[in-house]
């Protein structure tokens, strides 16, 4: 081998070989800090989403709250209005005074409330009001979660697991 090439081979090995290692440790590093962000970013999006959801369903409680304790909802007949049988349009306009009443009061409700599908009551009888009035047959609203849930506790408001509703639309 010459002078030459042995010069060359020289320069070029003391140029290529510090470029490798540089460019390998900065590419190590970067992927790690890219990687970190990643997590830490990953993190605080789910933090915050978990959030979201805690004051979403902390809402959906005092609003039950709200109306469960408001005395005209409290207060609410036993001789409700039933869904044993065939189905049929609910009517809280021609079953107990206080239905009408029960009803509007929800209506008033369901209609600033947006996000929530449905506003409803059950009776120890079997009796039930619901915003917005359905087509509702073989219903007892008795064998239902959330009566059952409501019946097992009385002090606070709950939520139910998901569930598929009646009628075969969305998930409750």
């Amino acid at each position: 081998m010459k002078l030459r090439q042995k010069l060359i081979g020289a320069i070029a090995f003391s140029v290529i070989l510090p470029t490798l290692i540089i460019a390998t440790v900065s590419i190590t590093k970067t992927s790690s800090q890219s990687k970190d962000y990643f997590i830490s970013a990953t993190q605080n999006e789910i933090r915050q989403i978990n959030n979201s959801f805690n004051v979403f369903f902390q809402q959906i409680k005092s609003n039950a709250k709200f109306l469960a304790n408001n005395p005209i909802v409290a207060n609410a007949p036993k001789e409700l209005s039933t869904y044993f049988g065939e189905a049929k349009m609910i009517d809280a306009y021609n079953g107990h005074p206080q239905e009408a009443i029960i009803f509007d009061f929800y209506r008033q409700f369901g209609d600033t409330h947006d996000e929530l599908l449905y506003v409803y009551l059950g009776t120890e009888n079997g009796g039930f009001i619901q915003y917005p009035a359905a087509k509702v047959g073989n219903y007892d609203p008795r064998k239902r979660p959330w009566y059952k849930q409501g019946q097992s506790i009385t002090s606070e408001a709950g939520i139910t697991d998901a569930y598929q509703g009646v009628t075969g639309g969305p998930m409750v």
